[in-house]
């Protein structure tokens, strides 16, 4: 695994594997995988993991499970892992194995937040700019102006420095402007 500067975790026999607290920064292809032919059951848990924005080198992935690695990835920080251009997907977590939990993780900045291409996996509860943004639109779609303005400034007040939250800046403008109160 060429590239791989932050923590991974492989076996061909069976393993369980608890990857937690750890900040993962400066690694060129991904920072933490856990790979194995059904042996490695890994807990990838409450780690900050920063890929170098975007960057053309090399397609980043913040978090990887694959190769018939079991287990769950949550509470993570999973930021950063963008490429340019954008021919392939840099992933925040990306999950190539069967059964695989994907939950209560922060991301942001990534080219695509969660990429996951395995049956039985669960992927919920994650907290994603790109979501939020689109739930404020389909608000704006629907009509319900207030509870628009509330996602965008819940999206300003947990990311404030994405790109979703200038947008999010420029809907609450357009939604506010004739409705101030004199």
């Amino acid at each position: 695994m060429q590239g791989v500067a932050g923590v991974v975790v492989g076996s061909a026999t069976a393993v369980d594997v608890e990857v937690s607290r750890n900040t993962v920064k400066g690694y060129q292809k991904t920072g933490i995988v856990a790979y194995g032919t059904a042996a490695v059951n890994a807990d990838i848990l409450d780690n900050v993991v920063a890929g170098a924005g975007p960057i053309t080198t090399t397609a980043q992935n913040g978090v990887q499970m694959s190769n018939g690695a079991s287990g769950t990835i949550q509470r993570n920080d999973v930021s950063g892992n963008n490429y340019t251009p954008a021919s392939v997907c840099a992933t925040g977590v990306l999950v190539l194995s069967n059964g695989v939990l994907v939950r209560g993780n922060d991301l942001a900045a990534n080219l695509c937040d969660i990429f996951a291409q395995a049956n039985g996996t669960i992927v919920e509860g994650n907290n994603i700019p790109a979501a939020y943004l689109k739930k404020g639109m389909c608000f704006i779609e629907l009509g319900k102006r207030d509870e628009a303005l509330s996602v965008f400034k819940l999206l300003i007040s947990k990311y404030p420095n994405d790109e979703e939250t200038k947008i999010a800046q420029e809907k609450i403008k357009e939604l506010t402007s004739g409705h101030e109160r004199h």
